[in-house]
């Protein structure tokens, strides 16, 4: 990176891209931001799945005042616990019941049931 160094005083005088995070939004940007990637590490290990942070910058100069307005933001991808699914059974009206209501019941009401032996 070619840097501007002040003759005078020997100090660095160009700024980074660290140096303009720090100042979007008075730093509230990269604290915030600090916050989730946290979050996503945290997640990460946890679930021991890949998560992700994903950082657009946008750039656009006012020809006006010769300024640029540097707006930033960013996208958490955090892993979470994989879900399981459950079975059900549907009848022809599209409700769902976890007992096959083709399947008759194995012990009928008032018959003995066998118990296992120990």
């Amino acid at each position: 990176m070619k840097e501007k160094i002040n003759p005078e005083t020997g100090e660095i005088t160009s700024n980074s891209i660290l140096d303009i995070l720090a100042n979007i939004e008075r730093g509230v940007f990269v604290a915030n931001m600090s916050d989730d990637v946290r979050e996503v590490v945290k997640a990460s290990m946890e679930n021991m799945k890949k998560g992700s942070i994903t950082l657009k910058l946008n750039f656009d100069p006012d020809p006006k005042t010769g300024m640029m307005r540097v707006a930033a933001e960013y996208k958490v991808a955090i892993p979470s616990a994989p879900q399981r699914a459950s079975l059900f059974f549907p009848d022809d009206e599209g409700n769902l019941d976890r007992m096959d209501r083709r399947q008759s019941d194995m012990f009928i009401a008032g018959e003995k049931r066998i118990e296992a032996a120990a």
